[in-house]
């Protein structure tokens, strides 16, 4: 069998680029994250395929043309994908992201689901506001992960932690402070 030579060879639109390939091994399938060159803000599309299939097919949109995947984590056992997706503007000369949610994927039936957003995370008495900057890990059941949080105080302040987030009751459990959002 000859490869393909181009994009577009393989079922993806032309003008994306820069693909970020994942397996789901439960699934048997390749996911692909490509994103829109002519866009001045980031703007991603998630794509799949039977590892055995020959091309990719484009999955739900999840929040629009202005919206990237900060982090990714796939289910070992399960058909699920979670996606921690970013919002971005354009503001004057400077394009700022923003923590817009995390998003479950069910990668049998290709649904998504907004599982949390900044305004739907239960707060600390001492904490403004919360943003979720990675994903590091899912539990076999995918109802809780471990990301990174960073707690805006009221004074101003934001402090890093690897957390417990449950997605049932949509509470954060600090478990370990970090020195910096990256360590």
């Amino acid at each position: 069998m000859a490869l393909p030579k181009s994009f577009s060879d393989l079922g993806i639109s032309i003008g994306y680029s820069e693909p970020h390939l994942y397996y789901h091994e439960a699934l048997d399938c390749l996911l692909l994250i490509v994103r829109r060159e002519d866009s001045t803000v980031p703007c991603e599309r998630l794509m799949i395929r039977d590892a055995h299939g020959s091309n990719y097919c484009e999955l739900p949109d999840l929040g629009g043309e202005s919206v990237s995947f900060q982090s990714v984590i796939l289910g070992r056992s399960t058909p699920v994908v979670l996606l921690l997706c970013l919002r971005w503007e354009q503001l004057n000369e400077t394009i700022a992201g923003n923590w817009d949610g995390l998003f479950k994927l069910d990668l049998q039936s290709r649904t998504s689901t907004r599982l949390l957003s900044p305004s739907s995370v239960k707060l600390f008495p001492d904490c403004k506001s919360v943003h979720i900057t990675q994903l590091l890990s899912m539990s076999e059941e995918s109802n809780t992960i471990i990301a990174v949080g960073g707690f805006h105080r009221h004074d101003g302040t934001t402090e890093y932690y690897v957390s417990r987030i449950s997605l049932e009751s949509f509470t954060i459990t600090k478990l370990r402070q970090l020195e910096a959002v990256f360590a």
